[in-house]
């Protein structure tokens, strides 16, 4: 039910085509073309054994209760977040630290949507109050920037020692509500992806991208917003940052230093169509007075669910799954050529929810998947992935 007071509620929402055409296009507007990935074993199906499991129970310096965003340090250790946690694991799977400090001073953080671990340590959001925080390799804290995004929705991208690059999700005010003409619109939203120095130097914009938005409002003048389509970021290396917007199969690559473009990957995708219930609408979990909210959709689903970045590929992972297969992943290579595909046998609740915060991450030939069991708790998983 949403009040008179005005709220904005975010529903969160990556055999033929083997031989599909895969095109690549600079920044220049020249582009290639290849008739097939490269490699001759390209669709395949890689395996995944389990390696390791981290799991909260008999657990009293940690629990998992919502947790989202696993991923790997560059020595291999693990992190997780959590409601007031941010974990961090040896590769072993040892817990070692957890990084929240609750609080408004130095080092403290009021609530964490997200962070990045780097070569130097970890660095992490905090949005209340709105600051990038820096801690060292032994979990000491360095230092903060303040950042503008406070009260904002901020997708936390790459951070190094120099800088670090986040996505402002701009959403609509109050104004937008009052001017509409009628109870729901589509409406577009420009995004910064701005740069924020390690020193107290002022952030910079970088670049930026375009989503849309679905906006209801209640005759008591409450109202809400559901973002149509996903958006999908993945750094790559310490250079190259990649992302989707569209519904289409389109990844565009920029220059994480200047923002400048540098291409675009695409290729001949057979889109999937979604499910009849689907197509009807796609309902949100926000309720209008006693009516819940059910945004547009098309008939097809979004050509890509999930970027991974793994040194110089990046895995493209589709909206097509093969019973008995598993998801299919395009890979691309840094120069945009289409050099392999495979299927990949994901555990059904990662493969399910693969466009919430990533409950996926990938470092070399390991993949980490936070998986929910029959009985409602959470597990962390290690894989190893097969050739």
């Amino acid at each position: 039910m949403v009040n008179k007071e005005f709220r904005i509620h975010f529903a969160v929402g990556l055999a033929a085509f083997l031989l599909a055409t895969a095109a690549v296009s600079a920044g220049t507007g020249q582009s290639a073309a290849t008739d097939r990935p490269k490699n001759p074993a390209a669709g395949r199906i890689r395996t995944l054994t389990p390696v390791l499991t981290i799991t909260d129970e008999n657990r009293s310096d940690f629990y998992f209760k919502s947790p989202s965003q696993p991923q790997f340090g560059p020595d291999g250790s693990i992190y997780l977040l959590d409601e007031k946690q941010v974990l961090q694991f040896d590769s072993q799977g040892r817990f070692i630290r957890n990084y929240f400090r609750p609080g408004q001073g130095p080092g403290e953080v009021g609530f964490v949507p997200g962070y990045a671990p780097t070569e130097a340590g970890l660095v992490i959001y905090s949005s209340s109050p709105g600051k990038i925080i820096r801690f060292d390799e032994k979990g000491t804290y360095v230092g903060e920037s303040p950042t503008s995004a406070l009260g904002t929705s901020l997708l936390f991208v790459h951070a190094d020692k120099q800088r670090a690059i986040v996505i402002k999700l701009i959403s609509h005010d109050r104004k937008t509500f009052d001017e509409m003409k009628g109870m729901e619109a589509t409406l577009e939203s420009q995004n910064p992806i701005l740069m924020i120095p390690a020193q107290n130097d002022p952030e910079r914009q970088i670049s930026s991208f375009t989503t849309r938005n679905y906006i209801v409002k209640s005759k008591e003048g409450g109202g809400g917003l559901v973002p149509l389509g996903k958006f999908l970021v993945a750094a790559w290396g310490t250079d190259l940052l990649a992302y989707a917007d569209a519904e289409e199969y389109a990844v565009k690559i920029i220059n994480l230093a200047s923002g400048s473009p540098v291409r675009t990957l695409h290729r001949n995708y057979p889109r999937v169509k979604r499910p009849p219930e689907e197509q009807a609408g796609i309902k949100s979990g926000m309720m209008i007075g006693n009516e819940p909210v059910v945004a547009p959709a098309g008939k097809y689903a979004p050509d890509i669910v999930n970027l991974l970045a793994r040194g110089d590929e990046l895995w493209v992972v589709t909206s097509t799954r093969i019973e008995g297969k598993g998801v299919l992943v395009d890979v691309f290579d840094r120069n945009g050529i289409y050099t392999d595909c495979f299927y990949l046998p994901l555990p059904v609740w990662p493969e399910k929810h693969l466009t919430r915060p990533d409950p996926i991450a990938l470092q070399g030939d390991f993949l980490l998947c936070l998986e929910k069991t029959e009985e409602g708790t959470y597990v962390l998983r290690k894989y190893k992935i097969g050739s």
